[in-house]
């Protein structure tokens, strides 16, 4: 039997067509049984499924973030080229560390936490942390981690993660200068204080002498009567 896919011109088709040889005893062929089948839809379904996967890589590509998939038992089964720059490793070598030793002690508790919410079944869990790149810096991620459920049943934990290294020097910053500016305002606002308790020091001797002078006054008129 000889079977191939053809596209057919007229009209315009894709089919399956199969030829089958029937031969005497002697061997020589009497006739030929074509079956065609005709798979213009299964053809058009494989196109549609090249050309989604071809703009679900470039959209990949062209993202800041980081695409990351793991199986259920934490192992990394994809994870996009962006992991260079964000984590310093690259994606082949991302697979085959502990990614959880790269997480900064302090805040792997929270990762773990997590994920196992996403094992659970909850939905785009955001969670910020550090991370200890290749080169040993430290970078802040922005992490969002989901499910991925088929057939009602979760298969894979999908992640996006962002350096957001750049934006938390700039909080930090801004920490330390409202704190500065916090310490101003009380110092501040002790001078103030010290000065209104002078003021009023100075008020009351004002008062007590004005007093005192009347008084010495009504004295002396009862002198002078």
């Amino acid at each position: 039997m000889i079977s191939d896919t053809i596209f057919l011109t007229v009209p315009h088709i894709w089919a399956d067509v199969s030829v089958v040889v029937q031969q005497e005893s002697v061997g020589i062929p009497q006739y030929f049984i074509t079956s065609v089948v005709n798979i213009t839809d299964k053809k058009k379904a494989e196109k549609a499924i090249i050309e989604s996967n071809q703009k679900f890589e470039l959209m990949i590509q062209n993202s800041p973030d980081m695409l990351m998939i793991q199986k259920t038992n934490g192992e990394v089964d994809y994870v996009s080229l962006q992991s260079k720059d964000i984590l310093g490793f690259s994606a082949e070598e991302i697979k085959n560390i502990d990614i959880k030793k790269q997480i900064h002690s302090d805040d792997l508790d929270e990762v773990i936490n997590a994920e196992l919410r996403a094992l659970k079944g909850d939905n785009l869990i955001n969670y910020e942390y550090r991370f200890i790149k290749k080169n040993g810096d430290i970078a802040w991620l922005n992490h969002t981690v989901s499910p991925l459920v088929i057939d009602g049943k979760i298969t894979e934990i999908q992640s996006t993660v962002r350096d957001i290294t750049a934006s938390k020097k700039v909080e930090q910053e801004l920490e330390v200068h409202r704190h500065h500016l916090e310490e101003l305002v009380e110092e501040r606002t002790k001078e103030l204080e010290e000065k209104n308790k002078e003021l009023v020091k100075f008020n009351k001797l004002f008062v007590d002498r004005e007093f005192r002078i009347k008084d010495l006054r009504d004295e002396l008129k009862k002198y002078q009567k």
